[in-house]
This record gives C-alpha cells, structure tokens and sequence, in this order.
C-alpha cells in the first residue's frame, strides 16, 4: 500500500495505490477489528505499558495470543498490527500510547499508572488522565477496567470507567 506506486513499479509486487495511507490503515484496522470475536486487551499509562504488555501477553500466549510487542503503539501501528493479527487468536494484547480505544475496542483496558515522564509543554497531567482515559469509550458496559489505585489522577480514569459502566 502506498500514496505512489512509481517507486515500487519495478519490484512485481501488488500494489495498492491510496489518496490518504494514515487514513486507508486506520481504516483497514477498524475493518479487521469488527470481524475480530477474540478478547482485545489495551494497555495504556506513562510507564510500564511495554513490560505488563509483555507479562499479559507471556501468560496468554499458551492459549493463543498476539501483540504488539515491538512498541508500536501508535494509532497508525497499532491499525498496521491488528491487520497482520490471526483474528482465530483468542486473544489479542495492544499497548497504545495514548488510549486509541475507539480503534481496539478493548473488553479489558488496563492503565499502567499518570506521570509527568512524557508531558509537553503546556500539558498537565490531569489532560494527559482526560486522553488516556479515552481508552473506554468504546467499551461495552460490564467490560472490564483495571485501574493503579495509587496513579496521579486515579479519579480521572475511575470516573470515566464508571461512565461507561465498566467493572
């Protein structure tokens, strides 16, 4: 897939040309993930997302699991990794580093923990919980939240779980 096809012309392969490659993935993500009727895990916080990921994911793996274990949690990545996903799998382990919720449409969202590592200028913490908490809001009810009582900003996410009649 690519925004010009004149550069992979010579290499015969199959190409599919698109207006918008963020957009056309994003897309092929949410397209893949309808059909998906495994259990989908998203991890989110400041810090520790990479290694509970990993933990989750070394658990379930015996039971047939995939993940993103290549820290690729950006939107883009994450919609790219969910395509290759065996969608027999049941169960698939997504860190995401800002929540992407309304992409993996979790059944279990974890959130590792708030800290002032990753702010930007101008950001505050309880803006970084208001994102991260995003994480939920596709979330069915009675779906399930697991939340660091002891994060900055405990209240944000417990709020927000509750919004949406999480467990």
């Amino acid at each position: 897939m690519c925004t010009g096809h004149e550069h992979f012309k010579d290499l015969n392969l199959p190409i599919i040309e698109v207006e918008d490659f963020t957009k056309a993935i994003f897309n092929l993500g949410r397209y893949i993930r309808r059909f998906y009727k495994g259990k989908v895990i998203t991890l989110t916080g400041s810090a520790g997302k990479s290694t509970t990921t990993r933990m989750i994911y070394d658990v379930l793996e015996q039971y047939g699991a995939e993940s993103n274990l290549n820290l690729a949690n950006t939107l883009v990545a994450i919609c790219w990794n969910m395509t290759t996903f065996d969608i027999d799998k049941k169960y698939w382990v997504i860190e995401s580093s800002i929540g992407h919720g309304y992409v993996t449409i979790p059944d279990i969202a974890v959130v590792t923990n708030i800290a002032a590592v990753p702010l930007k200028e101008g950001q505050t913490l309880e803006g970084m919980a208001k994102a991260k908490s995003k994480i939920f809001a596709t979330m069915r009810p009675n779906s399930f939240a697991i939340l660091n009582r002891d994060t900055e900003c405990y209240e944000i996410f417990e709020q927000a779980a509750k919004e949406k009649q999480l467990q």
